[in-house]
């Protein structure tokens, strides 16, 4: 009876904290701005359905509710879904310490809704049902809300070679990946470039983001993701996991061949997809039979998730300052109903 009520219980809170949130998040006066000042060129972009449902609404406090509950709802599908409840309190401590999860769920406010549409488009034309012929246009119309999500046209791909992949060959696959970004000889996002294809907003993200990948905490952060995605390529190669599961860490491995390939738009990534390695890791405990490697795998997750919180807010004292960042908490229910925006 616990195992029931504690997990709903558990997302009603995060729902009351995030929902009726009021000035939290690094892009909240942004969005706000533009919902108080709609343009015609908004709905005609190629992310028009994100900017049709965002003014669809009278209030902007009423948009933040509604996005949340979509965002919580659909988490909340998942980890019913396919996590045990032994590691409900992992999973939370990852989703709401992992600067990339929580907190970019509540300012990547398009792209958390294209990872919404992408987490039900996964599970029913990709991992219950193998549908790639609904799959893939389903996926562009994904786009239309945040362009990001054509990265995720990568996932049929992967899944046609995946198997034929020994575990050590993508260690060593990763392990080159993250030298060369290291580099940053490549640029991976040119393509996204070419006629005008995304605004001068995500050209400033791509340089931005270059910058950062090729930095050497951030190469070093990555490495220790390294053991946790070895152990899923060493239980992916293994008989025993159910059709539904293959998939799922089909969709993990996809997220690791392009995060650490340095793929730019990394924020964004995150956001769409790294549920799925949060799911492919726990499940992998299950297959794991020598308990110090689940040891080692729980540390190695656990100091990524430290190291990334402390290098986020770091830079966040560093860049921001102002009320509508993330050391100020401001609730709604803090104040009268005829100032909520």
């Amino acid at each position: 009876m616990r195992k029931n009520v504690i997990l709903p219980f558990s997302f009603f809170i995060l729902w009351v904290f995030l929902a009726f949130r009021y000035y939290y998040g690094l892009d909240y006066e942004a969005y706000l701005f533009d919902f108080s000042n709609p343009k015609n060129e908004d709905v005609r972009s190629a992310e028009f359905i994100f900017w049709y449902f965002f003014h669809s609404f009278r209030h902007f406090y009423q948009f933040i509710i509604v996005h949340t509950t979509i965002v919580l709802l659909t988490l909340f599908y998942l980890t019913r879904k396919y996590v045990s409840p032994t590691y409900y309190a992992f999973v939370f401590f990852v989703f709401m310490c992992h600067p990339g999860m929580m907190f970019n769920y509540i300012s990547a406010m398009r792209s958390s809704l294209a990872g919404c549409a992408f987490i039900w488009i996964a599970d029913l034309t990709f991992i219950r049902h193998k549908r790639i012929w609904l799959f893939i246009p389903l996926i562009f119309a994904t786009s239309f809300i945040h362009k990001s999500a054509l990265m995720l046209l990568t996932i049929p791909l992967v899944d046609l070679f995946a198997h034929k992949i020994r575990p050590k060959v993508w260690l060593i696959l990763v392990i080159a990946e993250t030298i060369i970004s290291m580099t940053a000889l490549v640029d991976y996002t040119k393509w996204f470039m070419e006629d005008g294809f995304v605004s001068e907003r995500y050209i400033e993200y791509i340089v931005q983001d270059k910058f950062y990948n090729s930095t050497f905490k951030n190469i070093i952060i990555r490495l220790f993701m390294v053991y946790p995605f070895y152990q899923i390529t060493k239980v992916f190669s293994r008989s025993g996991l159910s059709d539904e599961w293959k998939k799922i860490y089909t969709i993990a491995l996809a997220f690791f061949a392009l995060y650490f390939v340095g793929v730019d738009f990394q924020n964004r990534l995150t956001v769409l997809v790294y549920y799925f390695v949060l799911l492919a890791i726990f499940n992998s405990f299950n297959h794991i039979k020598t308990r110090w490697v689940i040891q080692k795998t729980q540390w190695s997750l656990i100091a990524f998730v430290f190291l990334q919180m402390f290098l986020a807010f770091w830079g966040l004292s560093r860049i921001r300052t102002t009320p509508g960042n993330y050391w100020y908490y401001k609730s709604l229910l803090n104040i009268p109903f005829i100032d909520w925006p």
